[in-house]
C-alpha cells in the first residue's frame, strides 16, 4: 500500500480540522450550535418562568385586608408573605443568570481548537512524507508509523483529559502552544526513526505489517475528532438540563406554598367582607 491513496483525505482532513481550530476558539459560534442542536437558552427561561407563574401578582397580594383574628392581626402574615414573594423573584431571577453562565461554560470546549490544530500540523507532515514515499520508501513508512501512533495517543488523551484543568503542562490539551510542542516532539521522534532505520537499512517486520493500518486508524481518529468533542457538549448539556430541572421544581414547590398561603388569606378575606 502507498500513502499516495490517502492523500486526499489527508487533505481533506487537514481543511476540515482548520475550521474546526476557528470554530472551537470562537466560543460564541459553539454556545449557537448548542443552542440550535442540544440545549436552547429559552429552556431556562422557560423553565424558571414557571416557578414565576406559580406566585401571586403584587395587585393581589395588595388587596388582601389585615384581620384581626382571635385578638391577632394578619397584618405581619401578609407582610411576610409579600417578602417571601419578593426574595424568590429576586432568586428566580438570579438563579436563571447563573444558568445561563453555565450553559455557556457548558458549550464550551477548548481543547477543541488546540486537538484540531494538532491534526492539521499532522496532516501537513503526512502529506509531505507522502511526497517523499517514492524516493524513501522506508523513511517515509517508518515516520508515518510512529508520528500516526503517538497523535492516536494524542487524539484519545485530548477527548478524555482535555477538559480537565490540570496543573501538569504536559495535561494542558486546551493550549495551542501544548498542541504544537507535542506535534513539534512526536515529529522528532518519528523522523528520528524513521532516519535510523533507512539509513541503517533496519527493517521491522512489526511496523512493515501495520504502518499502513497504524495511519488508517489515525485518519479515523482525526475524523471522529469534531463528533466526539460534539458528543462531550451534549453530555454536558444534558446534565446541566436535569440540574436546572430539579433546581426550579424546588422553587416552584416554594412558590406553590407561599400561592397556598395568599389563596387561603384570600379566601379568610371574602368570608370576613361584609
Amino acid at each position: 500500500m502507498e500513502m499516495n491513496l490517502l492523500l486526499t483525505a489527508v487533505q481533506w482532513i487537514a481543511t476540515v480540522s482548520l475550521a474546526f481550530v476557528a470554530i472551537g476558539y470562537a466560543e460564541k459560534f459553539t454556545v449557537f450550535l448548542c443552542e440550535k442542536f442540544f440545549f436552547s437558552d429559552d429552556y431556562i427561561d422557560k423553565e424558571y418562568d414557571k416557578c414565576r407563574d406559580e406566585l401571586p401578582d403584587a395587585d393581589t397580594l395588595d388587596g388582601l385586608q389585615p384581620h384581626n383574628v382571635d385578638g391577632k392581626s394578619t397584618f405581619h402574615t401578609i407582610e411576610e408573605i409579600k417578602r417571601k414573594r419578593e426574595t424568590l423573584i429576586g432568586e428566580i431571577n438570579a438563579t436563571k443568570e447563573s444558568k445561563k453562565k453555565d450553559f455557556a461554560r457548558a458549550c464550551v470546549i477548548k481543547s477543541m481548537s488546540s486537538v484540531s490544530l494538532y491534526v492539521v500540523v499532522f496532516c501537513t507532515v503526512l502529506l509531505f512524507l507522502g511526497g517523499i514515499e517514492g524516493a524513501h520508501p522506508t523513511f517515509s513508512r517508518y515516520t508515518t508509523f510512529g508520528l500516526s501512533l503517538l497523535s492516536i495517543i494524542y487524539i484519545i488523551s485530548g477527548w478524555f483529559l482535555g477538559e480537565y484543568d490540570k496543573r501538569c503542562w504536559l495535561l494542558r490539551f486546551s493550549s495551542f502552544r501544548h498542541s504544537m510542542l507535542c506535534v513539534a516532539s512526536f515529529a522528532l521522534v518519528a523522523l528520528s526513526l524513521g532516519l535510523i532505520c533507512s539509513l541503517k537499512t533496519v527493517h521491522i517486520v512489526l511496523i512493515d505489517k501495520t504502518w499502513w493500518y497504524i495511519l488508517i486508524a489515525s485518519l479515523v481518529f482525526s475524523c471522529f475528532n469534531f463528533a466526539i468533542f460534539s458528543l462531550k457538549i451534549w453530555v454536558q448539556a444534558k446534565k446541566l438540563k436535569a440540574a436546572i430541572s430539579d433546581d426550579s421544581k424546588t422553587l416552584k414547590d416554594r412558590c406553590t406554598d407561599v400561592k397556598k398561603e395568599v389563596e387561603s388569606l384570600a379566601l379568610f378575606d371574602k368570608l370576613l367582607k361584609p
